[in-house]
């Protein structure tokens, strides 16, 4: 069965969920290493329909040479954490300064923010990605988290509270975040050699 992007509607317009074609053909190409899980259009294995619901996209990846190509202006259906392990990558949010992230800088993107990689290229990198789909496709609309995630009502409210009303799309973080993305890492390999995807969810 065709499956269609997720799309926004917003008064009179209409926007899709990106799809990373030039990613896609990166890693099709054998330009850069890739590994990662998918609902849907984006890139990587797909993931049955019965674990992680809302689990979009979960990527790495790794490019050890300059590239040609970038992710331009696009939009995701979900939030979107990236979290670079090196080098380093321009990113972009609209109504906001551009950044060159560095290592240990985590970016955090609300469902259908307008973002880019790469300006206009991306570079020499490890980067990963979670895309987890609150359900939004409207202005205004509720949150709805996955069940598998473990929070109170209360924890889960604040958190929606703090990502909603979050202007500041980049945080350098600690070493605790680098192992907690390490570990979803080897959990991802697992998933690709035919672990649980479940495992993904612990984290």
């Amino acid at each position: 069965m065709p499956f269609n992007s997720p799309i926004f509607i917003d008064h009179n317009k209409t926007y899709k969920a990106d799809t990373c074609t030039p990613l896609k053909n990166a890693a099709k190409e054998g330009l850069i290493n890739f590994i990662g899980v998918k609902r849907g259009l984006y890139p990587g294995m797909e993931l049955p329909e019965n674990h992680l619901p809302g689990i979009n996209s979960i990527g790495i990846w790794d490019i050890t040479e300059p590239q040609d190509w970038g992710l331009d202006w696009h939009r995701n259906e979900g939030i979107e954490l990236t979290f670079l392990e090196n080098g380093t990558l321009p990113f972009e949010v609209t109504s906001n300064r551009k950044h060159l992230l560095e290592p240990n800088d985590l970016t955090i993107t609300r469902p259908w923010q307008t973002h880019r990689v790469g300006v206009p290229n991306v570079g020499v990198s490890r980067l990963y990605w979670i895309i987890l789909d609150v359900g939004v496709r409207r202005p205004h609309q509720e949150w709805k988290w996955p069940n598998w995630i473990i929070l109170s009502d209360d924890d889960l409210q604040h958190l929606t509270h703090m990502m909603r009303k979050n202007e500041e799309p980049v945080w350098h973080t600690s070493t605790d975040i680098l192992h907690c993305f390490h570990s979803i890492g080897k959990s991802l390999a697992q998933v690709i050699e035919g672990g649980s995807p479940s495992k993904l969810g612990i984290h």
